[in-house]
């Protein structure tokens, strides 16, 4: 519970899994508010009740209550940039107006390093640096003309150079750490994004052929149950098919295996071209031995979609004079699946494994269904 706590208070229950800015930012940013909000709410009630000052109280309370609706917008909304602005902008005029009507009395300007703190770390180098500038026109303009005037007279040039000195040192202190952490997390996000890469690849070479393209025997099974709840979910028609190329051991033996690597390539970019990129998925199970999954409304136009891919492969009339159609082609078994009793791949794979023998004892270049 402990934990929930602090959460809630310091990221508004906002879920990040990896560290990043918002991270950081969402963190200072509730201690900054939180931290406003105790000042104020104190300074209020010693202003009334203490020093009965009541037009500081009510400046100090109205200042409490922007930050409040900070606080409150954050975790309604889990957004931060409007209650950044807020902060920002509440303590920019608070403090203006403190320094206005108090004239550096009672240790008025310390409260002044705040603002850079806060603008830089919750709105980056840049932006922050220009709150910070235009803050400080102002005040080292309100400054220079209490010279003589504020603190009873004790405040010169002296005090006021001092003043001037310190609170730009401070500003650009406060730039070059927030610059510097905003280069290393562009850097560390450029690594991150090239790793990411290099893992997709890998990955991606781990369930890919090398040479098609198409995905292997090994993603077979994992992309099968994705397919399969699909069908069974829209209650459609789910296929697997396996082709094998005709005599292509013979293709092989006539051409060589670079050629051979030629017209494996040559199929598998048909078994691309002519698939539904958002429902199919075409494999390369070894060899010369291709597989898919369809999902369609009818088996007819699965049997159409199927003798579309046969008739395209005969269609590249790539020589193959060891083939009766002078040609390569090949020839297809489909496991039709309609009521989805069958839960596990084996069956189904063994099924279309048998119906591609029938059809190559058919005489090849058909279907078996």
């Amino acid at each position: 519970m402990k934990n929930l706590d602090v959460k809630s208070l310091l990221l508004a229950n906002y879920d990040i899994e990896t560290y990043e800015p918002l991270y950081r930012k969402m963190v200072l940013l509730n201690i900054i508010i939180l931290a406003s909000l105790i000042g104020f709410g104190l300074f209020s009630l010693l202003n009334i009740f203490v020093l009965e000052n009541y037009f500081i109280s009510f400046l100090n309370f109205f200042a409490f209550l922007v930050e409040l609706y900070a606080f409150i917008h954050i975790r309604k909304t889990g957004t931060i940039n409007l209650a950044s602005n807020i902060v920002t902008f509440n303590l920019f005029i608070f403090l203006l107006v403190l320094i206005y009507l108090q004239g550096g009395k009672d240790f008025t300007f310390i409260w002044t390093i705040f603002f850079p703190i806060t603008a830089i770390l919750l709105n980056g180098s840049i932006k922050g640096t220009i709150y910070s500038v235009v803050f400080y026109t102002i005040f080292f303009t309100l400054g220079y003309f209490g010279i003589d005037t504020w603190q009873d007279g004790q405040w010169n040039t002296v005090s006021y150079v001092r003043l001037v000195f310190a609170s730009l040192i401070l500003v650009y202190v406060l730039f070059l750490i927030e610059q510097s952490f905003e280069k290393s997390y562009i850097a560390l996000d450029v690594t991150r994004k090239k790793e990411k890469e290099y893992l997709d690849k890998l990955r991606l070479s781990s369930v890919t052929d090398h040479l098609t393209g198409l995905y292997n025997r090994r993603e077979l099974q994992q992309l099968f149950r994705t397919s399969f709840e699909q069908a069974k979910k829209t209650q459609s028609i789910f296929a697997f098919f396996i082709l094998d190329l005709d005599y292509f051991k013979e293709y092989n033996d006539n051409y060589g295996h670079l050629k051979g690597d030629d017209v494996l390539i040559k199929v598998a970019l048909v078994l691309k071209q002519n698939s539904y990129k958002d429902i199919d998925s075409v494999f390369r199970l070894g060899g010369e031995e291709f597989a898919g999954f369809l999902i369609s409304d009818s088996e007819d136009d699965i049997f159409k979609r199927i003798e579309k891919l046969r008739k395209n492969i005969e269609n590249l009339k790539i020589v193959h004079k060891n083939n009766p159609h002078k040609v390569v082609t090949a020839s297809f078994g489909v496991c039709i699946i309609k009521d989805f009793g069958i839960e596990d791949f084996d069956p189904i794979y063994k099924a279309a494994d048998q119906l591609l023998y029938e059809a190559k004892e058919s005489g090849r270049n058909c279907i078996k269904m």
